[in-house]
């Protein structure tokens, strides 16, 4: 069998090229399901970070829509005392008073009483605590209180 110039060429095309594109193919193919597996397993293992971030954000754009001329709203702030320091998600202040805001962002039933140290997230069998917000944002407040000494009756 004679093959000539174009002969030749094809078969080294089909010999080489379509073996390295192929090779190229399933290794591109690997390192997409790689990736996509790290992601995954980031994603569950920053879940609830991101979780947050999602209703601290919905939280603020719906404080965005207070008229500013009436309504101070200071968001993620972080406060140090003499006991160590504290993050307050959102604090409002207005002539009406100071508001300091707590988000979660839960589903499932949720299940703890105003004193329980802390809560219980039930999603069918499966099972989680976290603080109690009602205590969290207590302990807000009275950080709030200690940095701002002169307004005792907040």
């Amino acid at each position: 069998m004679r093959l000539g110039r174009c002969g030749i060429l094809k078969t080294l095309y089909e010999i080489f090229v379509k073996d390295v594109i192929e090779k190229r193919g399933r290794i591109l193919s690997s390192v997409i399901f790689v990736v996509l597996i790290v992601l995954i397993i980031l994603y569950r293992h920053n879940e609830p970070k991101i979780k947050g971030a999602i209703g601290e954000k919905r939280v603020i754009r719906q404080l965005s829509k207070l008229p500013p001329e009436e309504y101070k709203v200071l968001n993620n702030i972080m406060i140090k005392t003499d006991k160590g320091s504290t993050q307050i998600d959102h604090v409002v202040i207005s002539i009406f008073g100071i508001f300091v805001i707590e988000t979660k962002n839960y589903n499932g039933w949720i299940h703890g009483s105003e004193n329980s140290e802390y809560w219980t997230q039930s999603i069918y069998k499966n099972k989680s605590s976290f603080r109690n917000p009602i205590r969290q944002n207590r302990a807000h407040i009275y950080a709030l209180k200690e940095v701002l000494p002169d307004y005792g009756q907040v």
